[in-house]
């Protein structure tokens, strides 16, 4: 979830803009407890938005601050089952959260992805549970991003989904590295690729892309804010860089 009163977070939560009004359902999905405003019963989804949008009246913790936020619960929903349950549900959302599909004002424009599931949760490389909703995702406009996993420096080591490379768009792996430093090196938890999950089975290079995810101070969900380190702190700055591009240029 997200601490949706936060005060680096409250001015960017959508459901307060006008064209969400009545239908705070909109920019908030919690399949789980039903609330109506969004809460984060974590830290976790907090720290990320707040690295992706956050900013003024609070600290300049966000990438974007311009941007709008919308956010679906459904990490740690229980068991495991119930947690891709909820994602599932939460993508479909996503795709068309107002539930008119003839509208696309309020199909999000990047979904920053800060989890991952590993083969202990059951989930084996290259499994692709949740790839028609990524393609469909991706078929109505929208960047989506995933962390790359806090498994180390062996081989292969990336978390599902973003371990999927059938293409160069639909699916975005992100690393971390520690920008405080000197030449950025990637963090030694970060998940490494190659990965296989390609058309044919050969290599191809995994992780996308990195970001800072080495001592990031973002938002908690007490109303203050923290540092925190893993590939799900990188994320959030590529969400908040595709946002500022999108604004530089919409089309």
């Amino acid at each position: 979830g997200v601490q949706g009163d936060h005060e680096a977070l409250e001015s960017r939560w959508a459901g307060l803009r006008p064209e969400y009004a009545g239908n705070p359902d909109w920019a908030w999905l919690d399949y789980n407890a039903g609330s109506t405003t969004p809460w984060d019963h974590h830290w976790h989804g907090t720290h990320t938005m707040g690295t992706i949008c956050g900013g003024s009246p609070g600290d300049s913790i966000g990438v974007a601050p311009g941007a709008h936020w919308i956010a679906g619960g459904g990490l740690d929903a229980g068991s495991i089952g119930d947690t891709v349950a909820g994602n599932l549900l939460v993508l479909e959302w996503m795709l068309d959260p107002d539930g008119d599909p003839s509208t696309v004002w309020d199909v999000p424009a990047v979904v920053g992805n800060s989890w991952g599931l590993v083969t202990g949760h059951g989930y084996p490389n290259c499994d692709d549970t949740f790839w028609a909703h990524l393609d469909a995702l991706h078929a109505g406009g929208t960047v989506v991003i995933f962390a790359a996993g806090n498994e180390g420096s062996g081989s292969n080591t990336l978390r599902r989904p973003g371990d999927r490379a059938i293409n160069d768009f639909t699916t975005h792996a992100v690393a971390a590295v520690d920008a405080e430093t000197a030449g950025w090196p990637v963090a030694g938890f970060s998940s490494r690729g190659p990965t296989y999950c390609t058309s044919d089975g050969s290599a191809a290079i995994k992780p996308d892309i990195s970001a800072p995810g080495v001592g990031i101070r973002s938002a908690w969900s007490d109303g203050g804010y923290g540092d925190s380190n893993g590939t799900s702190m990188a994320t959030p700055h590529v969400a908040g860089v595709v946002a500022l591009m999108i604004q530089a240029c919409p089309d």
